[in-house]
């Protein structure tokens, strides 16, 4: 697939529109909380398509603003960053992204959660750690809920009010004695 293809493929993955209320060009400074969803797009009050994704890669949580832009030379569309966030990204894309840098934000937000591998053909910023060359899209209410439900099952699991932890403390002795 050409650059020209998996430019739209990136663009046409169906998810939520993001839409800025604003008559400045404020993709460069979306916050995160305004981004409700893991993946969204959009146009920008010059007519841009954009697209805002929110990525975790070891402990890092990454947002990152693409958007699409236009030469009038050869008539030829890019994705371009925007320089809006804390600098960090998994990928190296300081003037566009490259078909390998589309497949792999492609795969990432296809990947339902999971831990996508970030290659050297990627071109990964800088010298990754292991744990920091995996990554996937960052959906915070599933985080969220992940959170809780393993806090309450490390409770119910251990603390002795809870009759699943007094069953499973009973069949312990119990085969201890039998055995």
């Amino acid at each position: 697939m050409d650059l020209k293809e998996k430019n739209r493929s990136l663009y046409s993955i169906d998810c939520p529109i993001l839409s800025l209320n604003t008559n400045i060009n404020k993709i460069h400074f979306i916050k995160w909380e305004e981004v409700e969803h893991p993946f969204m797009k959009g146009y920008d009050v010059l007519g841009r398509l954009f697209v805002v994704i929110k990525i975790i890669s070891g402990n890092k949580k990454i947002m990152k603003t693409y958007y699409l832009r236009n030469t009038i030379i050869d008539d030829f569309v890019f994705w371009c960053p925007c320089v809006n966030h804390s600098g960090d990204c998994v990928l190296q894309s300081n003037q566009k992204l490259t078909v390998e840098n589309i497949d792999i934000l492609i795969r990432i937000i296809n990947g339902n959660g999971e831990n996508i591998k970030i290659e050297n053909i990627h071109k990964p910023i800088l010298d990754l750690d292991n744990e920091d060359r995996y990554a996937r899209l960052y959906d915070e209410k599933k985080e969220n809920a992940a959170t809780i439900i393993q806090r309450n099952w490390r409770l119910c699991r251990y603390n002795p009010k809870y009759t699943m932890c007094q069953k499973i403390q009973y069949d312990g002795l119990k085969s201890i004695y039998n055995s």
